[in-house]
């Protein structure tokens, strides 16, 4: 007696159908497929690294006055400080011995040095100003000259009776702080005036102004 094979062949004429429709279905709707190979968007440029140039002078007198050089990285920053100074009379006297035999006294501070480094900190406010905190310290060297003469005067005419010089070399430690704000001129370019105060001898008030160039990068880049 012949097998009847009705059922098999309509199972599988609804197999075909349905492969058929799933993939006209498939051709007709819309392919999202992302490329194999593709790069990821370059991402927002950012300073990280600066350099900073400034000049800074001290209020006090005949203060020292100098230029500083640093780096900055993200929001840190060393920067150095070197300084010098006219020389300054201490004083200047004289003093009648007995006739006309007189004594005078000079004392002066000369060739004043300074050499320094400070830490800073550059937290951002806004979109382009940033506050600026520092402090450091250095060594600050100076040479006392004491001269005392003993002369005769006579009218319009001195004579050196006897002369004597001290020359006595000085150095000490000083600290310093400061603070200001640091304003974005351009894409590369910041301004930050500071003002501060500086221990030691000559202990006072100073400023500066400073450049921050600025070096955009993109991240990833190498």
């Amino acid at each position: 007696m012949a097998k009847k094979t009705i059922g098999k062949r309509g199972n599988f004429k609804k197999k075909a159908a349905a492969i058929t429709l799933t993939g006209f279905l498939g051709a007709a709707s819309p392919t999202y497929a992302l490329p194999v190979n593709s790069e990821p968007a370059p991402e927002k440029n950012k300073s990280k690294v600066s350099i900073i140039l400034g000049a800074r002078k001290e209020f006090r007198g005949n203060g020292l006055y100098g230029v500083e050089l640093g780096g900055k990285y993200k929001d840190f920053a060393l920067v150095g400080y070197m300084g010098s100074g006219p020389d300054i009379n201490l004083q200047d006297t004289e003093e009648n011995v007995f006739g006309d035999i007189y004594f005078q006294g000079i004392e002066n501070l000369e060739k004043r040095k300074s050499l320094g480094l400070s830490l800073e900190y550059h937290p951002r406010i806004s979109e382009g100003v940033s506050i600026v905190l520092g402090a450091g310290g250095g060594l600050e060297k100076r040479t006392r000259n004491i001269e005392e003469n003993l002369i005769r005067r006579t009218g319009s005419e001195e004579t050196l009776l006897a002369s004597n010089i001290n020359s006595i070399p000085e150095k000490e430690f000083v600290g310093n702080f400061y603070g200001g704000l640091s304003f974005k001129i351009t894409k590369g370019l910041s301004l930050n005036p500071n003002i501060g105060y500086k221990t030691g001898r000559e202990k006072g008030v100073f400023a500066n102004i400073r450049a921050v160039l600025s070096f955009p990068r993109k991240k990833g880049n190498r």
